[in-house]
Formats: C-alpha cells, sequence, structure tokens
C-alpha cells in the first residue's frame, strides 16, 4: 500500500486542527494577523526544505541517467521562482518528491483565515442549520477528493484534500474531545480492515508494490480512496491524541519527524543507485541506508531545524509577548 498517503491524509487532519487553533489563539489577536501569520507558516517549513531540495539536486547531479534533462528543467526561471515559494512547487518535477504535501500544506495556509471566518459562521448557526451545513459541505468535499482519486490527477491542488483539514478544523470549533474507546476503537477498526484487505486475494493487490505503479490507473485509484477512506475512519483517534498531554520531548519528536519525512527520499534515491556498488547484501545496504538516514536526520535537526525554529520563535515573541496558556500550542 502507498502508506505515504494514508500518513499524509491523517497528518491533514492534525494540521487542520493544530494550525486553525493557532490561527484563533496566537495570530488572530495581534494588529497584522495574516502577515505574522503567513510569515511565521512559511518560515517554519522553507529552511528545512531548501538544504533538502540542494541534498536532493546533488544526489541527482551524481547518479540521475536523465541527468541532463533535469537539469534544463530546473534551470527554467519559472522552475525556480515556484521551488522558491513552495506554493505550486509540488506540481512540477522536483529533486525531493514529497515537497508535494508541503505545496498543499501552504494553499491552505493561504486560505486558512478566510476558511476560519466562514466556519466560524458556520458554528454561529442553530444546531440543526449548523449540521445540514456541515453535512452538505463534507459531502462535496468528499465527491471532490472521490473524482480525484479516479482521476488521479498529476496536479497537486488543494480542494482535493480540503475534506482532511475540513475534519481537523470542525474538530477544534467544535471541541469535539473523542473517549478513550472511541479513539481506540477507531484505530482498531482501521487495523481490521487492513487485516481484511490483506488477506484477500484480490483486494492484497492494494497493499502490494503495484498499487504504486503509475500505469495501473484503477488499481492506483483504488488505493488513493481506500487511504482516503482509513484516514477519515482514523480521525476520531486522531482527535482523541490532540487532547492528550505529552512530555517536553514530544515536540522534539514532531519536529524531527519533518526533517526525517524530507530527508529519507534523497537517501533512498542515493542507495538505489549506489547501493549495490556498496554491498551485494540486502540486508548490508539497509543497514547502511538505516545508518545514513538516522545519522543525516539527527545532523540537519540540529544544524538546520532546530536552530531555525529557535530564531523564529525569539522574533515572533520579540513583536509580541504570548500569553502563557499559548505555549501549549505546538508548532
Amino acid at each position: 500500500m502507498r502508506w505515504e498517503l494514508g500518513r499524509v491524509y491523517v497528518f491533514f487532519v492534525l494540521s487542520g486542527y493544530w494550525v486553525c487553533r493557532m490561527w484563533r489563539e496566537k495570530y488572530r489577536p495581534r494588529s497584522h494577523p495574516l502577515a505574522a501569520f503567513l510569515a511565521s507558516r512559511f518560515w517554519r517549513l522553507w529552511p528545512t526544505y531548501f538544504v533538502c531540495q540542494w541534498i536532493g539536486l546533488a544526489v541527482l547531479m551524481r547518479f540521475s541517467p536523465r541527468w541532463a534533462a533535469e537539469a534544463a528543467l530546473m534551470a527554467n526561471p519559472l522552475w525556480i521562482l515556484r521551488a522558491l515559494a513552495i506554493v505550486s512547487a509540488g506540481s512540477q518535477f522536483n529533486p525531493v518528491a514529497p515537497i508535494w504535501t508541503l505545496d498543499i500544506e501552504m494553499q491552505f495556509y493561504l486560505l486558512l483565515p478566510f476558511l476560519a471566518w466562514a466556519l466560524a459562521r458556520v458554528f454561529g448557526l442553530p444546531s440543526a442549520a449548523r449540521m445540514a451545513v456541515l453535512a452538505l459541505a463534507l459531502a462535496g468535499l468528499g465527491a471532490i477528493f472521490y473524482r480525484e482519486g479516479l482521476g488521479n490527477a498529476g496536479f497537486r491542488v488543494l480542494p482535493p484534500y480540503l475534506i482532511f483539514f475540513s475534519l481537523g478544523m470542525i474538530t477544534f470549533y467544535s471541541g469535539w474531545q473523542p473517549a478513550r474507546w472511541m479513539g481506540l476503537g477507531a484505530a482498531a477498526l482501521v487495523v481490521a480492515i487492513l487485516g481484511v484487505v490483506a488477506c484477500h486475494p484480490t483486494w492484497r493487490n492494494l497493499m502490494g508494490p503495484a498499487a504504486t505503479r503509475t500505469a495501473l490507473v484503477n488499481l492506483q485509484s483504488g488505493n488513493v480512496l481506500l487511504c482516503g477512506l482509513l484516514a477519515v475512519l482514523f480521525t476520531p483517534y486522531a482527535a482523541f491524541t490532540v487532547s492528550q498531554p505529552s512530555p517536553a520531548w514530544d515536540r522534539h519528536l514532531g519536529n524531527i519527524s519533518y526533517v526525517l519525512y524530507l530527508f529519507h527520499y534523497p537517501v533512498q534515491m542515493a542507495m538505489d543507485w549506489a547501493g549495490p556498488s556498496l554491498s551485494a547484501s540486502p540486508t548490508v545496504r539497509g543497514a547502511l541506508q538505516m545508518a545514513a538516514l538516522v545519522g543525516g536526520t539527527c545532523v540537519l535537526y540540529r544544524l538546520v531545524d532546530l536552530p531555525s525554529e529557535r530564531w523564529r520563535h525569539a522574533v515572533l515573541e520579540k513583536r509580541r509577548a504570548l500569553p502563557a496558556a499559548e505555549n501549549s500550542i505546538r508548532p
């Protein structure tokens, strides 16, 4: 299964919750809320994104047999502008393919103030009207995602993914805090469905390597739709986790996961091309890849992501001292 899709969709749900909460509680009270919010979000993504793009570029330059054609694409001024802006960068060739999700995130950030305003108005309606509007909106967004899954469009735009961001935003505005049994039950249901799919002689193909081959359009579409369904079913567990206390080091793990998410791709590319020359043993190659991944991620976090985050928080706190209550809000 294309596990990254399922993880990404759940991440979009969590992003909808946390970013909406930050907008309402941290940025909207400021004198220039939109500028502060967009600058902070862009700053959060860009340094690690930029460094990993250069690492991916170096890997392509060293190993890719199509380097001449790839270099010509990336020399285009429009390619450079889109890559620097992040927005729309996911729909063009990239040395680090997973950045398409950052593109979607940035599109969401640009629309968030409007979406938050609209959702606040919806939650100001009487209960019956509110439920009707939310049901219609989610049904429409679900239909957009379904159509995207069937078409498997390569151009990355926000609307097909709004269903997941919206579930997170609704969780915040409604104050929904699922009970432990509901959250764990949702997680168990997802695991059970995966077990059934894995055991079925036909459905298990959705979880195999063939599901990642774009030539098999129907199979890949089925995989996309399955990941979307599982992400929706998993939402109660995601909503359950946001209200749970966590230790201080949990914040570091969350930040490290961002570095790992981007850095794993150039490491994987390098090992795919250079691995056989390093060792004939798949076990040895796997160990080398894991060592490079863990070591490189730690170095990037210590030298790039962590200093950038400290600087970002210092600048924000200099512009406006945040109340103590906001210290619990994740970045």
